[in-house]
């Protein structure tokens, strides 16, 4: 969904997000799990880097840091985030990719074993 939204739009549409699962957490219409967790947590990423602020964050599936990672550069490259954004969502994440990484490659090795 994000792909097709407008760079300059994506702001608004993720805040819509973000109040949205906040609704559905709180009148139990939806449970907390790693996706929700993952949504919520790069809402909170977009929000504090309008202002400047970066903090550490939820570990990421790696399949949706590749996909946020690209959303934030958009929004970098569109002028709606500050130009450090995306090496801070990087350098906030790359400690899960690579503990993802050597845990795929611990089960790759144990399968050879």
């Amino acid at each position: 969904m994000l792909e097709s939204i407008p760079a300059k739009a994506l702001l608004r549409a993720v805040e819509a997000e973000r109040r949205m699962v906040e609704e559905d957490l709180q009148h139990k219409r939806a449970e907390r799990d790693p996706y929700l967790i993952s949504v919520l947590s790069f809402c909170n990423f977009l929000t504090l880097a309008v202002c400047g602020v970066y903090a550490s964050m939820a570990v990421l599936p790696v399949e949706h840091r590749k996909f946020y990672g690209k959303v934030v550069q958009r929004l970098v490259d569109a002028g709606e985030l500050p130009r450090g954004s995306t090496e801070h969502f990087n350098s906030s994440f790359a400690p899960a990719i690579r503990f993802a990484n050597l845990a795929q490659f611990m089960v790759n090795d144990e399968r050879r074993n």
